[in-house]
């Protein structure tokens, strides 16, 4: 694995020291070597590439990383899941009976590997968090509103600089420990 180390200020992690290593997730070995690399009790792992040749769900955040976390002390792990895979009190009418049954039928193969990796995380004895986001955009930073174990009422979009900002928040919010955090506009 190939390391590198930034600091985030203000906009976002509130200083937080923040490590990143590359290599192959899938490899618990190769995981395990580059989080004791990073200084630190924290391990966020994620692709990097074409998001349509990216993984998801389990295949990232499977029992790889969960065993590689373990192994090395870290405690804290926070993992991107989707909106729309998930109905709940959150939703409207329409949402809940039309508009996610529909994403759920297109993207099935994906919410089933995204189900399978919240399924080891709550079986697992870490500190985690998932954090939930809508549909992704490419705009930049904004306010965006939060909400635990539950959809935000007509939270359609997020950009992906406000889910990092999201994540980067949960990783010393320890009430999120536990919880899918609903992020949206």
């Amino acid at each position: 694995m190939t390391g590198s180390e930034a600091e985030l200020g203000d906009e976002g992690g509130g200083g937080l020291q923040v490590g990143a290593a590359i290599g192959e997730v899938a490899d618990e070995r190769e995981l395990e070597a580059g989080a004791q690399e990073q200084a630190g009790d924290r391990l966020q792992v994620g692709v990097r590439g074409d998001p349509a040749e990216a993984l998801f769900g389990a295949q990232v955040v499977g029992e790889p990383v969960v065993g590689a976390v373990r192994a090395t002390g870290v405690r804290r792990i926070v993992s991107v899941d989707a909106a729309g895979r998930v109905s709940d009190p959150g939703d409207g009418l329409l949402m809940r009976t039309v508009a996610k049954p529909l994403v759920r039928r297109i993207l099935r193969a994906n919410f089933d590997d995204l189900a399978e990796a919240e399924r080891v995380l709550r079986a697992s004895d870490l500190d985690w968090t998932l954090i939930s986001p809508p549909r992704l955009t490419d705009n930049g930073h904004r306010p965006y509103r939060t909400v635990l174990d539950h959809g935000i009422r007509a939270g359609r979009t997020l950009s992906r600089a406000d889910v990092a900002d999201a994540m980067l928040n949960s990783v010393t919010t320890p009430a999120h420990i536990h919880h899918r955090v609903s992020v949206a506009y």
